[in-house]
């Protein structure tokens, strides 16, 4: 198996994995008002967020191109809004992402096939790979 083909599959797993965490946090902590009251909620679902973004970026065009039902600059973007925009951000819409778009992103995901990364395709490598 290539290098291409794991880091496409790692960060696949690990974009599933990160949704599995928040859509735990949702059932161990509660509803939108406890979110917005409970700073370890909080932290739980952004740090969540924080790497599916991570992860998402991993993915190159071609590939996105091809799951185009997931919004990916949207996916990749919420990363950097609660990485470093923190203190400004809409609990509005971190819930609504909780209640509506992880599961949407998990369904996606374990609704695909296996993902298959020909050798001359190129994808962003993982931080650890360069």
């Amino acid at each position: 198996m290539s290098s291409k083909q794991n880091t496409v599959e790692l960060a696949l797993q690990q974009i599933k994995s990160f949704c599995l965490d928040i859509i735990e946090a949702r059932k161990v902590f509660g509803n939108a008002e406890e979110f917005a009251l409970n700073r370890l909620y909080q932290n739980t679902v952004l740090y969540s967020l924080e790497h599916i973004g991570e992860y998402a970026s991993w993915i190159d065009l071609w590939l996105q191109r091809e799951i185009p039902q997931i919004p990916w600059k949207k996916v990749i973007g919420f990363r950097v809004v609660s990485a470093h925009i923190y203190h400004d951000m809409d609990f509005a819409s971190a819930w609504y992402t909780v209640e509506n778009d992880i599961p949407f992103l998990l369904e996606t995901l374990e609704s695909l096939g296996p993902i298959r990364v020909e050798e001359d395709e190129v994808i962003r490598s993982s931080p650890s790979t360069r």
